[in-house]
Formats: structure tokens, C-alpha cells, sequence
């Protein structure tokens, strides 16, 4: 293989995982989520996990935690295949103690273990629609 062929390759490669590590920084770096605490994360992951399970595209699930005052909703925008997955992007606002406010959209495939996983906007580039 030509040498530019090589580096192009590794550009491209680094690229894509490049991209993907951003995407979850970026979901971990939202102020608001920092301060959510074990019981927050709780509330929202299992709301999330029904959301993606058995929601209806376009419709709002909201959820909060009483105890700590965090909140937010969560819509499932719209529902698609992506490498023979089923997949969904997804809208989420968050507000945590202090009423502070964070807004993200994210695609997660179902995995064969039933779980969901995040997968990049990066690699989904096609959403069959």
C-alpha cells in the first residue's frame, strides 16, 4: 500500500474515534449533570431506559427526583436502523439542584444483550429517511 494511502487510513480512523470519544466528553462534561448525584443518575438512566424501550417517537417523559430536586424530560425524536441495530435519537433536558439547565440530543442502538449503547452522530450519517 502507497505510503498517502497509509496515512490517509490512520487519519481517517483517528478521525471517527476521534469523534466518538468526543461525543461522550461531551455528554460528561455538561455542567448540570455534574452535579447530579448516584440517586439522580438512578432516575433518569431508568426513565431513559423505558423512554428508549417503549416510548412513542415524539412523545415527552419527564422525570425527577424529589428528594434532591433534580428534573428533566426526555423525547424519543425518532426511531431507525443503523448496521442492522435498532436505534433511536434522542432529546434530553436536564436541570439539576440549582436550576441549572442542560439541553443534548443522542443516538443509542440497542445492543444484542438488550442494553443501549451511544453511537455518534459521526457514524450515523444516514438515518434511512
Amino acid at each position: 500500500m502507497p505510503r498517502h494511502y497509509a496515512l490517509t487510513t490512520v487519519f481517517v480512523v483517528s478521525l471517527a474515534v476521534a469523534s466518538e470519544a468526543f461525543a461522550t466528553w461531551n455528554w460528561m462534561r455538561d455542567a448540570t449533570l455534574a452535579q447530579f448525584n448516584d440517586a439522580d443518575w438512578s432516575v433518569l438512566k431508568a426513565t431513559a431506559r423505558e423512554t428508549l424501550d417503549s416510548a412513542d417517537d415524539g412523545k415527552q417523559v419527564n422525570w425527577a427526583n424529589e428528594d434532591t430536586g433534580t428534573k428533566g424530560a426526555m423525547k424519543a425524536i425518532m426511531t431507525f436502523q443503523y448496521e442492522g441495530q435498532n436505534c433511536r435519537r434522542m432529546a434530553f433536558l436536564n436541570i439539576n439542584k440549582n436550576g441549572e439547565r442542560g439541553v443534548s440530543n443522542y443516538n443509542l442502538c440497542r445492543q444484542p444483550d438488550g442494553s443501549w449503547a451511544f453511537v455518534a452522530d459521526s457514524v450515523v450519517t444516514d438515518h434511512g429517511n
